[in-house]
């Protein structure tokens, strides 16, 4: 069991053991041979979650770009999201996302839709996300590394920006929230 905010913790679908009461719990499925990014001990997928939290995902439509394990996805979900897509170029981090997010009860669409409030990408370099992407969410959030130019100038015009650097060292990442007025 991992408490990664002040209320969410993530729990492998092994542990047994009692839920917190009060506390956003996502379980995990077995890894087993796929490889997947985004278990919750990395500081850039606790950073993503305490944005989250604090941008609020409530009767949002939210799309999860490189969803890795579908954590943030999921998240959002619990979190009361009125609609959770996610897209991942990993065909083995799609079917994984698909599994955790059954085990845990919610739904998410792989895709893309027509339009998204919010917009998360736990990617680790801006280059990844694309403009016409950004183009989908009024508010975005995203974690960049420590040392990386902050995503670039044309992104952030007439955009409000809120930075948070988490981690230390090697793990030391930037989490943006850049909101449309």
């Amino acid at each position: 069991m991992l408490q990664v905010t002040d209320n969410i913790i993530i729990k492998g679908s092994w542990d047994d053991s009692p839920d917190p009461p009060g506390l956003l719990v996502i379980r995990l499925a077995p890894i087993d041979h796929r490889f997947v990014y985004g278990f919750g001990w990395n500081p850039s997928t606790q950073g993503m979650l305490q944005a989250m939290e604090r941008v609020g995902m409530q009767d949002k439509v939210v799309l999860d770009v490189g969803t890795g394990t579908g954590i943030l996805a999921i998240a959002a979900a619990k979190m009361g999201a009125k609609k959770v897509y996610a897209v991942d170029r990993e065909k083995d981090a799609l079917s994984y996302a698909q599994e955790v997010a059954k085990l845990n009860g919610v739904e998410i669409e792989f895709g893309y839709p027509d339009h998204a409030d919010v917009l998360l990408a736990n990617l680790g370099d801006p280059a990844f996300i694309e403009q016409q992407e950004f183009q989908f969410a009024d508010t975005l959030i995203m974690t960049i590394p420590e040392g990386a130019d902050a995503v670039g100038r044309a992104l952030m015009d007439g955009l409000t920006v809120h930075t948070d650097t988490i981690g230390e060292g090697e793990q030391r990442f930037t989490v943006v929230t850049l909101r449309r007025p």
